[in-house]
């Protein structure tokens, strides 16, 4: 039987996941169903969207600067209104200082856990095929607060 060798370099740090995959593939399609994600910078987007679009994530946004507040707001309300409340929104990874405090407001009328989740955090939920594995290394962002203030 063909043993692929042990990963190396970046995709070192997902042995045991590439492991426990491989000893029992299954469908990872609908595992992020009803989680949306954020995109915090054009990289993070380019390297996840098709992966996590293929467990489910839908939809995603992206909200690179603050300049990128009201649409990214608008799109928020306007899925919030189409498919209701989401189990978690997701900043991939987190979003500018400014972003974030700006768009606050309408991710507290989201009213879904939001969490900062890293690139490796979303590669190792999808290769669990658990999102508590996702949630376990992310951070639950505290939205009543701005700046380190109360908002």
């Amino acid at each position: 039987a063909h043993r692929p060798r042990p990963p190396v370099g970046p995709d070192a740090e997902y042995t045991r996941e590439l492991v426990e995959y491989g000893a029992a593939p299954r469908s990872r399609h609908g595992l992020l169903e009803r989680v949306w994600a954020i995109f915090g910078n054009q990289q993070a987007h380019d390297a996840l969207s098709l992966a996590l679009r293929q467990a489910g994530l839908w939809p995603h946004m992206v909200c690179y600067s603050a300049a990128d507040v009201a649409r990214t707001s608008a799109e928020l309300r306007q899925h919030l209104a189409a498919r209701g409340m989401p189990r978690a929104v997701w900043l991939v990874p987190c979003l500018e200082e400014a972003a974030l405090a700006a768009l606050a407001p309408t991710l507290r009328e989201v009213g879904a856990p939001c969490l900062s989740v890293s690139h490796k955090a979303v590669v190792s939920g999808i290769l669990s095929g658990s999102l508590d594995v996702a949630h376990a290394e992310a951070t639950r962002l505290p939205l009543g607060l701005a700046n380190g203030r109360a908002a």
